[in-house]
């Protein structure tokens, strides 16, 4: 429900790759992510609704996130710093081989371990 800030890694497990989902997990990519200043203080947050002055937006700088009523909202724009909590949760790759490996078997069943290996986005990077 609501507006995605990320993809449905829960449907994308069944036909991608632990890389490819490894790196869908640590994207740096926010396109609804945006940067909300009011009375001075910028927040990161997800606009849900906006009727007339009036918007309600997720507060992403609160865990859980808090839906916020704002009336005086100075400004609006993207906000390139925040980041996807998987990036800055810091997971090893054996925490993020595990991770994807419960997505893996929820979206369709399978049961073949993933390796730390698997999932190494460094590797990525140096085969190119």
């Amino acid at each position: 429900m609501g507006t995605a800030i990320g993809p449905d890694l829960t449907r994308l497990a069944a036909v991608l790759g632990p890389r490819e989902m490894a790196l869908l997990m640590l994207a740096r990519v926010k396109q609804h992510v945006r940067l909300v200043t009011v009375s001075g203080h910028a927040f990161s947050g997800i606009l849900k609704r906006k009727q007339g002055q009036e918007i309600e937006v997720w507060d992403l700088s609160r865990t859980p996130p808090e839906l916020r009523t704002l009336s005086e909202v100075e400004s609006i724009k993207p906000d390139p710093g925040w980041e996807h909590p998987p990036r800055e949760a810091g997971y090893t790759l054996e925490e993020l081989a595990d991770v994807i490996g419960y997505l893996r078997w929820t979206a369709s069943g399978s049961q073949n371990k993933v390796k730390p290996k698997d999932v190494d986005v460094r590797a990525v990077s140096r085969s190119r």
